[in-house]
């Protein structure tokens, strides 16, 4: 039995299918740090999205974007075809570059397991970023990468009111 446990856990879950993850295509190890995390744009299409930086605790670093949508008070029905078809393409996650449409990023799937392991690694950045020893500049960037956690955590027809919050 314990021959088995060994087995499974050097080759992995044969049920379970593999991404390509986050942290190994970055080659990222905890802790995770936030360097740089600002709006992408104060207004405009992209006034919703951020861009930023991570380190990994071996000096390597992440860049990435988050782009946004607004979502519109215009459809009736949250079961509406135009409000899934808004939800589907309501947020892109890219990473390798902190530009907004820089063509050498890489797009992540939404609601992949790769997506939810790129929002692990921000959570944990953000989190250690304000902490109560960070500096205080550091503890608002914190915020905000805590922000766009809960926007991708909660980005859901289900939850999609949050949006409409002024």
């Amino acid at each position: 039995m314990v021959a088995m446990l060994v087995a499974l856990a050097i080759a992995g879950c044969p049920h379970r299918p593999q991404s390509a993850s986050v942290r190994k295509s970055s080659e990222l190890t905890a802790p995770y740090s936030l360097l740089a995390f600002y709006r992408a744009a104060p207004y405009g299409p992209l006034a919703g999205s951020f861009v930023g930086s991570i380190a990994g605790g071996r000096g390597k670093v992440m860049r990435f974007a988050v782009l946004s949508k607004v979502r519109p008070r215009m459809f009736p029905s949250e079961d509406s075809i135009g409000f899934q078809a808004w939800m589907a393409a309501s947020r892109c996650v890219y990473l390798g570059s902190d530009v907004p449409g820089d063509p050498n990023a890489r797009q992540i799937k939404i609601g992949s397991a790769e997506e939810s392991e790129f929002t692990e690694v921000l959570r944990q950045a953000a989190a250690r970023a304000t902490s109560a020893t960070a500096p205080p500049h550091l503890r608002r960037l914190g915020m905000l990468a805590i922000g766009t956690v809960h926007l991708l955590e909660y980005n859901s027809p289900d939850s999609a009111f949050w949006f409409d919050m002024p």
